[in-house]
């Protein structure tokens, strides 16, 4: 388990695997106050987050071996809630009709969508399943574009 404290100098360059470099993390206190909680609770360092998150192999990812897809029908017996405020219960009805579905089929698309925005954007406690972090809080110190580092991507 990683306890000591790491040195960090202001970008950590992850490598792809054939060492081309992957990504630029802006090491920032920002970055460090996101990462290590979900480092510790991985136990791992910072930099081994960041390179496992460059390399989509983070461990502490939501396996999607019952993916959601809004596609697919609802649930059986998922029924769209009744809204007691009659002008937006039309404006429900309205729209699904406009998308050709019922608005049981309308709500269970947005509520899978839902779902699979958010299981995409978490980190995982391996231990107890739960959400430990959020990957898009990362992403604002990760530079993936050639234009942020000339030369270095």
């Amino acid at each position: 388990m990683a306890q000591e404290e790491e040195k960090f100098a202001t970008h950590i360059i992850a490598m792809s695997e054939n060492g081309a470099v992957r990504d630029v993390w802006t090491v920032s206190k920002e970055l460090l106050e996101v990462a290590r909680p979900m480092a510790r609770k991985l136990s791992i360092t910072v930099t081994e987050l960041l390179t496992q998150e460059t390399s989509n192999k983070l461990a502490a990812s939501v396996d999607h071996k019952n993916d959601l897809d809004e596609d697919h029908k609802p649930p059986a017996g998922f029924r769209a809630p009744k809204i007691s405020d009659p002008d937006l219960d039309q404006r429900m009805k309205r729209a699904a009709k406009f998308f050709g579905e019922t608005p049981a089929e309308m709500v269970w698309r947005a509520i899978a969508a839902e779902i699979v925005l958010a299981e995409t954007d978490m980190v995982l406690d391996p231990k107890s399943g739960e959400p430990i972090g959020d990957r898009l809080k990362l992403e604002k110190f990760r530079h993936r574009e050639s234009l942020a580092f000339p030369g270095l991507l």
